[in-house]
């Protein structure tokens, strides 16, 4: 195996030029060749970027040469010939693409989500590409922290606007007001009282990931498309099954479930409505690199918003 100094660092080695890109033009990405020098011997593993699907196959592969500081993704995987220009990195399809030294990946991957109205979503070549470092959610609250895993893939705009109010320090100082042992416990409301939001409305992102325990998702208030910031994360499946297909779902608790745990077993002041007796606070939030995403063996390389319980 590549002798590498560090195997699953959580680190930006690969940056996009920008975030947006519109076909048939060049998609540049500057690796970061300093901090490569820090985990990977010289000359002992070679790097290449790999393509991933969702659950990890690989789908393509580029070797990188020597001291190269830059790559174009778009002239990389394209796919063709074949199977044609419109595969590869514009099949519509959702991409990671992950740096590797000899076998093993390194730093956080970039996340490739195609745009395209939602009614011709997955249906052809999309508009353009939305490219990000893949991130997580740190959330530091009054019990400990939570880590929460955002999934591009199922709700790409759900998981983009998340992002945004945590970079934004929107759940700074923000309580978790409602906690239903054995359903949920929701936070993300500014004014702390269950009614409040960001000051505008999204879409709703289904069909999602189940609502199994751990399950990020956003809280609405009860119609489509009234989500804002109020979040939920789930305890149990038997309680959160109801929800699937109904919610948007869009990420998942990497570390910190015995967090929310204690935070689920607060005293309850208010049984109808969940209002905990002393509720706790997320005091900051911020995004950290994701981890490197494992690869499959694959193809050869080359009221306030509230669940309805």
């Amino acid at each position: 195996m590549t002798s590498v100094k560090i195997l699953s660092l959580a680190v930006a080695l690969l940056q996009p030029g920008r975030m947006y890109f519109q076909q048939d033009h060049p998609v540049p990405v500057t690796v970061d060749r300093a901090a490569i020098a820090q985990l990977v011997p010289a000359k002992s593993a070679p790097l290449k970027l790999v393509m991933l699907s969702g659950a990890g196959r690989v789908e393509a592969s580029v070797e990188l040469g020597e001291n190269q500081p830059q790559a174009d993704l778009a002239m990389a995987f394209t796919g063709q010939p074949p199977p044609g220009p419109d595969a590869g990195l514009w099949d519509g399809n959702t991409h990671y693409i992950q740096l590797v030294a000899g076998d093993i990946p390194i730093g956080s991957p970039l996340v490739v989500i195609p745009l395209a109205d939602p009614v011709r979503r997955g249906r052809g070549k999309p508009d353009a590409l939305r490219i990000v470092v893949e991130r997580q959610v740190v959330m530091r609250t009054d019990f400990g922290k939570i880590q929460l895993s955002l999934d591009h893939e199922v709700a790409p705009n759900t998981a983009m606007h998340f992002e945004h109010l945590v970079a934004g320090g929107f759940y700074t100082n923000v309580i978790f007001h409602r906690v239903v042992p054995g359903f949920v416990i929701q936070g993300g409301d500014p004014t702390g009282r269950g009614g409040g939001g960001p000051g505008y409305l999204i879409d709703l992102e289904v069909p999602g990931k189940p609502h199994d325990r751990g399950t990020l998702s956003m809280a609405r208030r009860g119609q489509p498309d009234t989500a804002g910031s109020q979040f939920f994360i789930c305890l149990t499946r038997e309680g959160c099954k109801s929800l699937d297909g109904k919610y948007a779902a869009f990420g998942v608790v990497v570390d910190g479930m015995a967090v929310v745990d204690k935070i689920a077993a607060a005293p309850i002041a208010d049984r109808r409505n969940g209002r905990p007796r002393d509720p706790t606070e997320i005091k900051s939030a911020w995004l950290v690199p994701a981890p490197p995403r494992p690869i499959r063996q694959g193809r050869p390389a080359g009221g306030g918003p509230k669940p309805e319980k």
